[in-house]
């Protein structure tokens, strides 16, 4: 749909018709869909062409693709905004580390293709601006590569991200192409070729040595299901803290599965449903990392860790309200919150018998620190609990404070938004 919206917009600057400017609409309707930072292409086009904003049928066209939307927005509001959440304040948060910028840097040459990309990129970078859609093409291209640079000091982006720049570079390498791009094309196109076989070979056949001890993702996958399944009998599995072990067992076993998100990590798609796996049964739970009573299993020379756990309680879709939206405090003061019990929008109101402790974290960045008990607990049909005790870190500085339940296994689950705190001397 990037493409198509592309293709449709250098439409539009020849001749805004009816036709044209509906078409750009829904063309950028749907690619709003398809991927959020699709968005990038109506800005890049207003950035290259600022009188754009002064053309009543591209705003006629922004309409018709903000109206497409109306039905998703709906959706969002609905659930929290949970993907805009996700995408805006959770994905990215973490402290910077140079070896996210140095991954994106290397990754680009070869989002196109390896080795092509480099010539696509030096021509286009040669090539020299010659009307709106080719200043449009090249706001594309940099603005593109420098967004998601930035995006790196606060986290990892993947390559594929910039998947957007692909029409920008055809275009403008091609019509900046020579002899000496031929050239090189007919160097560089048997190397990429045969890299490329080789490498959808090995997606479907794991043809290198077990010596290497080299296991990616998409081999291995049913042997690590078969055993999880063997092990569970007649329990379900739940993995803690990954969607993708969920969907892979549950693509490789045909069993039903589920996630628990605990306070290191973030929601998913498996809580955009109603809970496939209900309490009060008894699960198998499987994760990465060791936790309390769990049990080690390695499968594949991959380290695993699990446990099973009778009459399980999640307690994952009580939501523990506050007002406050930021508090300051002093280094290792006690402050009060007031707290509401409610529930996370689109979870089964799961009911439970016995009180429940709260917990509590503070996060520098995105992982959390310690866990503290309140001294406070969550009862049966209880709708507000006041004055929760919190004591602040020692250390001066910006945090986020994290409201939690334990689940049966111990794990302190997602249970509150975060609370900004500014601990100050």
């Amino acid at each position: 749909f990037g493409t198509l919206s592309i293709l449709v917009y250098r439409r539009f600057l020849k001749e805004d018709s009816l036709n044209n400017v509906v078409f750009l609409g829904l063309s950028l309707g749907m690619l709003f869909y398809s991927k959020y930072h699709g968005i990038l292409i109506p800005v890049f086009m207003v950035l290259a062409y600022p009188r754009l904003l002064l053309r009543g049928k591209f705003w006629l066209a922004i309409i018709i693709a903000t109206v497409m939307m109306i039905p998703h927005l709906m959706w969002q509001e609905a659930n929290d905004f949970v993907s805009f959440r996700y995408h805006l304040l959770e994905r990215f948060n973490v402290s910077y580390k140079l070896k996210y910028t140095v991954k994106y840097l290397a990754e680009q040459p070869f989002v196109a293709g390896p080795f092509v990309s480099v010539l696509l990129l030096w021509f286009s970078f040669k090539h020299k601006i010659q009307n709106k859609f080719d200043r449009f093409m090249n706001f594309l291209l940099i603005g593109t590569y420098l967004f998601f640079l930035f995006t790196t000091r606060n986290g990892g982006a993947e390559a594929h991200w910039t998947l957007l720049t692909i029409p920008a570079l055809l275009y403008l390498g091609f019509r900046e192409s020579n002899s000496n791009f031929l050239k090189w094309q007919r160097i560089i196109f048997p190397i990429s070729i045969s890299l490329i076989i080789i490498a959808r070979v090995y997606m479907a056949w794991d043809f290198l040595p077990k010596s290497l001890n080299i296991h990616p993702e998409f081999h291995g996958q049913d042997e690590i299901a078969n055993t999880w399944e063997e092990m569970a009998g007649d329990r379900e599995v739940i993995f803690i803290n990954s969607y993708q072990k969920a969907s892979q067992y549950h693509w490789q076993t045909g069993e039903e599965t589920d996630t628990y998100v605990n306070s290191r990590w973030r929601h998913s798609q498996f809580d955009l449903v109603d809970n496939p796996l209900p309490d009060g049964q008894d699960y198998l739970l499987v994760d990465d990392i060791p936790w309390t009573d769990a049990q080690e299993i390695e499968i594949l020379n991959k380290k695993y860790f699990y446990r099973f756990i009778n009459d399980y309680e999640s307690h994952e879709s009580i939501q523990l309200k506050f007002d406050p939206t930021r508090i300051e405090g002093k280094p290792g003061e006690i402050i009060y919150i007031d707290l509401k019990v409610d529930f996370w929008p689109g979870k089964i109101r799961t009911s439970f018998n016995n009180e429940v402790p709260i917990y509590y974290q503070f996060y520098e960045y995105k992982w959390p620190g310690e866990k503290f008990d309140a001294g406070k607990s969550v009862l049966p049909n209880q709708d507000n609990i006041s004055k929760v005790p919190v004591k602040l870190p020692l250390n001066p500085g910006d945090y986020k404070l994290r409201f939690s339940l334990k689940n049966k296994a111990g794990l302190p689950g997602i249970n509150s938004r975060k609370l900004k705190i500014k601990v100050r001397d």
